[in-house]
């Protein structure tokens, strides 16, 4: 069975705050990097960023049922 990283449904862990954190980090990065040559839609960037992680949790929940 998986480790919850909100065992009690409704509070935020220590580490899934700073989980958040990092990403949120790794976020600002992003759209600085994509922004070197102007502002982005933020519509945009909101795409991307979704699509990117519903694809990387949709494959790992694939590939973790294999």
């Amino acid at each position: 069975m998986s480790r919850r990283l909100f065992p009690d449904n409704d509070a935020w862990s220590s580490e899934a705050s700073r989980a958040a954190n990092n990403a949120t980090v790794g976020f600002m990065d992003l759209l600085a990097i994509l922004e070197e040559d102007g502002p982005v839609d933020l519509k945009d960037f909101h795409f991307i960023v979704t699509h990117a992680i519903g694809s990387f949790v949709a494959g790992l929940s694939v590939s973790r049922r294999l």
